[in-house]
């Protein structure tokens, strides 16, 4: 009976040793983040992952752009200026440098973009036919008169809108960037002369 009671201590001992051991180096290799367990050596852990948001914005190189124009305004203006990356590098590295440098980027859908006025687009065609194009971002407000509707557009000084079009499948963002909205709403008709 005493060799029993020993053999059931020794079995005891030795389960409970090595549920301690498998304990210790299973945290040693593990951190608990919500419900996914991720390696402690993974290099990934301690890096900020980039949003899904910014893809097209990781691919938008100066060496892919095959042209940037603008279009859009009155039916009576004249076709703006086409920049190419042969003749206006500069120009170009500059718009990039704008959209890249967005504070905070956000996916909207298309439903929830409205239009209003005349607005003047920047397109941006790539070599690989994706296009992207900068549209001015607007709060509409519409209020019911007795002889109608009357909507009222106020254009935001903060942000855009960026769509992105690559195989007929079109996304599209709102981008953060005080310099951007400035850019496209006041300052791009220098680069892009009429003809």
């Amino acid at each position: 009976m005493k060799r029993i009671m020993s053999l059931i201590g020794l079995i005891i001992l030795l389960i409970t040793s090595n549920i301690s051991c498998f304990k210790e180096e299973k945290e040693k290799h593990i951190v608990k983040e919500d419900t996914i367990i991720i390696p402690k050596e993974n290099p990934a852990v301690n890096k900020q992952k980039q949003p899904s948001e910014a893809y097209p914005l990781i691919i938008l190189k100066d060496s892919e752009v095959k042209w940037i124009t603008k279009k859009g305004g009155l039916p009576s203006d004249k076709v703006w200026a086409v920049l190419y990356p042969e003749k206006d590098s500069d120009k170009i590295h500059k718009i990039l440098n704008l959209i890249k440098s967005n504070s905070k980027m956000e996916k909207v859908e298309q439903k929830a973009l409205k239009a209003y006025g005349y607005p003047v687009d920047i397109v941006i065609k790539m070599k690989d036919e994706s296009d992207y194009t900068l549209r001015r971002s607007m709060e509409l407000t519409t209020n019911k008169l007795a002889n109608g509707t009357e909507t009222k557009g106020r254009v935001y000084d903060d942000r855009i809108i960026l769509t992105y079009v690559k195989n007929n499948v079109q996304n599209s963002y709102v981008v953060f960037s005080k310099d951007l909205a400035e850019y496209l709403n006041k300052t791009s008709n220098s680069d892009f002369p009429k003809n």
